[in-house]
């Protein structure tokens, strides 16, 4: 079958050429999985091959799953989008913004005076920032010795803003705070509303928070994190993030373990409208919303890394205008040989990306397991991998 030639092709050469240790790829449509395969090592040191059902740190790729979590309490009148988030957790209107640094590198503070939102935090919009992709909330980090926003402790969120809520895209930890609102709703601890609203439903079985700990027999599957060095890739210590390990709760910024099949799983519910064999997660009117662009006539810039260690700049299709939902990406012209205008997308840290193009009713995930973030042979191997699907549809 040429469609499925074509993407071994791609992937095969991309394991022979080094550009990635390992890989799982998956296409899905509404009703099947199209094509699902893995390819060279879970891990270079053991030399173990890489498996279908792999088990990958997602890290990002746990926002839009954690979206929808925040979607459902939407829908169920738990939580509402242009409410004022300080309403339910009080430190959100306290919140101040950076402005600046005084000549002796001291950083200049000012109150907010916009509220924030859980549509704010769902599109990035917040004023929330990693400090991996914005200069000013690195210096700020270093200045007050408080270390980054992905340590693991729940006060390491209580950063400032990087801009007045509402006026730019940053791209941070919103979907932490938006799922901190959650959990003050709900009266759940974030993986356990997840795990009983999405992915026992879906039948998710192998996406959890950190399962290497409460399930070692999944232990094997686990495939290990590498690094691009001068002489190809190296195992990173104990194949893991330090700082994902040391987390100290359910962030729903990033912190999810998942397989290639467990993710077909939530982008065909997408695809469906809210529908899975069945299960209904969400209405057509609350994914068609996801899927609009709820940032006005922002658009997302490319983000320049201040740590190349972890992430190289990244500017996903570059040349097309792009904009936020609730909460992906999403492209607001055709990527020529690709998917089509609205499709939605996004990525994990760790170099594992997805979309979902509903004109054309497909959607894939290639899934990788290596640093830096956005590492550029990764991402043409990407662009690759979504001109093979497409050539051939």
């Amino acid at each position: 079958m040429e469609f499925e030639e074509s993407i071994d092709r791609e992937l095969n050469n991309a394991i022979s050429d080094g550009i990635a240790p390992g890989a799982v790829a998956i296409v899905v449509n509404k009703n099947q999985t199209l094509y699902e395969k893995s390819f060279g090592f879970q891990s270079l040191r053991t030399q173990s091959p890489m498996a279908i059902d792999s088990i990958f740190n997602i890290a990002s790729m746990t926002k839009p799953i954690a979206a929808l979590g925040c979607m459902r309490a939407v829908e169920q009148g738990l939580l509402r989008l242009d409410q004022n988030a300080g309403d339910l957790i009080p430190w959100l209107d306290e919140v101040q913004v950076l402005e600046g640094f005084t000549s002796s590198g001291k950083p200049l503070l000012r109150k907010a005076r916009t509220r924030i939102t859980l549509r704010k935090l769902l599109t990035h919009t917040s004023g929330f920032v990693y400090d991996i992709w914005n200069s000013n909330q690195n210096r700020y980090l270093q200045f007050a010795g408080t270390g980054t926003v992905s340590n693991g402790a729940i006060e390491s969120l209580k950063q400032p803003l990087a801009f007045e809520p509402g006026e730019k895209w940053g791209y941070g930890p919103g979907i932490d705070w938006a799922t901190r609102l959650l959990e003050v709703v709900t009266g759940q601890p974030l993986g356990k509303y997840l795990e009983s609203e999405i992915f026992k439903p879906l039948g998710m079985s192998d996406t959890s928070f950190e399962p290497i700990r409460v399930d070692e027999r999944k232990f094997g599957r686990r495939a290990a994190l590498h690094r691009a060095t001068s002489n190809g890739y190296k195992t990173m210590k104990d194949g893991t993030l330090d700082r994902a390990s040391s987390r100290r709760f359910d962030g729903g910024g990033g912190g999810l373990y998942s397989t290639a099949a467990d993710y077909g799983k939530f982008m065909k519910t997408l695809l469906n409208e809210g529908k899975f064999e069945g299960k209904h997660i969400l209405s057509a009117g609350t994914v068609k919303l996801m899927s609009e662009n709820q940032m006005g006539a922002l658009r997302v810039p490319q983000m320049r890394s201040t740590d190349y260690f972890l992430s190289a700049d990244a500017d996903f299709l570059p040349g097309i205008e792009k904009s936020w939902g609730l909460s992906f990406l999403i492209n607001e012209e055709n990527n020529p040989g690709g998917r089509d205008k609205g499709s939605l997308s996004w990525a994990g840290l760790c170099n594992t990306y997805f979309w979902i193009d509903s004109t054309n009713e497909i959607a894939a995930a290639l899934l990788c397991q290596l640093l830096p973030f956005a590492h550029p042979p990764v991402i043409e191997l990407l662009s690759r991998f979504e001109k093979a699907i497409y050539k051939n549809l």
